[in-house]
């Protein structure tokens, strides 16, 4: 891959807690080989994506995310990173998967596979098919007026495909999040992120973590507090706010 694409997305509030997130991902861009970070917004989305449907405007924010994460990496490749991730040190070792294999996904409380964060070349069998399957699943319940649940084009689907193409995944790096990146599963993010002593870290940190997946009720809880608050407090979290300034500074 000659350009190392980070993609993100983001339409709505701009709560406190993404925007910091937000700048740790751009700090350790400029620390990378390569690295372009692209901030997707429905302001510039047709710069990227060319055939939106229709019905885009109408589906819930996590719904547009879900179809723009999945066009962006077959379309273009990369990486990408929901808005509520918070990048510790390089990501140069999940590029180089990228460059050795096909890419990576990482599963949710080491059952699930999830689409929060997970990279891939571009135009792989796996990435067209699922873009394929995600515009007829979306077209179909648009033409049926039917109501999308929360995880019906997000880990439903890739379930599905795993299901029935599971040898598209054999040039996939699977990533067991608890052990790595996605140490704490969703349900407990802000009682071991937030609300337990600082010293609660050592439960999270990991070996290899170069990132760590939150959930939206992390940043939600957190948006009574001023950034400067919550760059200055005394979670466990911010272990790990810290430790990616930290390296950023090597």
């Amino acid at each position: 891959m000659s350009t190392r694409n980070i993609f993100l997305y983001w339409v709505g509030k701009e709560y406190k807690l993404i925007s910091i997130l937000r700048n740790l991902i751009y700090l350790h861009s400029t620390n990378g080989v390569g690295y372009k970070v692209h901030l997707i917004t429905d302001k510039n989305i047709r710069k990227y994506i060319n055939d939106l449907p229709i019905y885009f405007s109408n589906l819930l924010p996590a719904h547009q995310a879900d179809f723009v994460r999945v066009n962006l990496i077959c379309d273009h490749g990369g990486i990408w990173l929901d808005s509520d991730t918070l990048v510790i040190d390089s990501l140069d070792s999940l590029f180089d998967i990228l460059e050795k294999n096909d890419g990576f996904f990482m599963k949710e409380n080491n059952t699930t596979l999830c689409n929060g964060v997970f990279g891939s070349k571009k135009q792989t069998k796996l990435m067209k098919l699922w873009k394929a399957n995600m515009r007829a699943k979306l077209d179909y319940f648009f033409k049926n007026r039917l109501r999308l649940d929360w995880t019906v084009i997000g880990s439903v689907l890739m379930k599905d495909l795993f299901n029935t193409h599971p040898n598209l995944f054999d040039n996939y790096t699977i990533f067991q999040g608890l052990d790595n990146i996605y140490p704490v599963n969703w349900p407990n993010c802000v009682e071991e992120f937030i609300q337990k002593p600082y010293n609660n870290y050592k439960n999270i940190v990991r070996e290899y973590q170069p990132l760590v997946t939150l959930v939206n009720s992390v940043y939600k809880a957190l948006e009574h507090k001023t950034e400067k608050d919550i760059l200055e407090g005394n979670m466990p979290i911010n272990y790990f706010i810290n430790k990616s300034f930290e390296n950023n500074r090597k």
